[in-house]
């Protein structure tokens, strides 16, 4: 179903880019197991989680992002490894967010690998495909300008990086100036699951910061109150506003109320 949002330019290719000529029974239970939401869509529409513009005119979405890197730790806590997840945006700003946040909360929470997690732009990740894929689109804006993100190419390559789950933080109405993603919108609507970005904060990110354990006798308060050594990766690129690199189900992840909500 992930495959199905990006037109196959070759009619006659297997749509499945990784078929298992020999599938194995338990490993295909296991997968039941784990795919409830093939497509989650976390709409951040309404929820004031507004666009910041940094360093050399990249793009950066704070609250996004912690959206983003709670439902990392929601698919790791079902059993997924850090080699099994990744996080791509379109830009290099939202990229070095995220591993700010990614070390944090490493830090702070009794999740192993959560450390190791691969955060990249969706150039830096072309050719690379996980289990699970959570996809930060970054921008939020009442004038609804999507600037790059309207290059449907990167788009493509970001939405079939996943082979078993997809989620995409993003805004409905921002992205909704633009047909293509617009069109993955209401495709995940139909087919998939959408949620309030909001509401799924209120129910993960609240319970991350319950589960902080206090380090040195000193709680962690702020987004640099505990750093930790990064691991090897490789560095993000510079680029500027017009040539920044922008890059698809989980038991228990993504399947609550909310299902089909959102706006397009």
């Amino acid at each position: 179903r992930i495959f199905d949002l990006v037109p196959n330019p070759n009619p006659n290719a297997n749509p499945n880019p990784n078929p298992n000529p020999n599938p194995d029974p338990a490993a295909d239970a296991d997968d039941a197991e784990l795919t409830d939401a093939v497509m989650l869509f976390l709409d951040t529409a309404g929820c004031g989680f507004d666009e910041q513009v940094v360093g050399e005119g990249s793009h950066s979405n704070e609250a996004e992002g912690r959206v983003a890197m709670a439902h990392v730790a929601a698919l790791l806590r079902r059993g997924l490894t850090a080699e099994q997840v990744c996080i791509i945006t379109p830009y290099n700003g939202q990229v070095e967010f995220l591993r700010e946040e990614r070390s944090r909360l490493a830090a702070a929470l009794p999740l192993p690998g959560l450390a190791k997690v691969d955060i990249r732009s969706v150039d830096g990740f072309q050719g690379g495909e996980r289990e699970a894929v959570v996809l930060s689109l970054v921008r939020s804006n009442e004038s609804r300008t999507v600037g790059f993100l309207a290059d449907n190419r990167r788009l493509n390559v970001a939405i079939t990086r996943a082979k078993r789950h997809l989620c995409v933080v993003g805004d409905s109405e921002t992205i909704s100036s633009d047909k293509f993603l617009k069109g993955i919108f209401e495709y995940v609507e139909e087919n998939g699951d959408v949620q309030s970005a909001m509401a799924y904060a209120d129910d993960n990110v609240e319970t991350d910061i319950a589960q902080f354990e206090q380090i040195d006798d000193e709680p962690v308060l702020a987004a640099d109150a505990v750093e930790i050594e990064q691991t090897d990766e490789e560095p993000v690129l510079v680029a500027d506003a017009e040539t920044e690199q922008i890059e698809a189900p989980i038991s228990g992840v993504g399947s609550g109320s909310g299902s089909g909500s959102g706006s397009g």
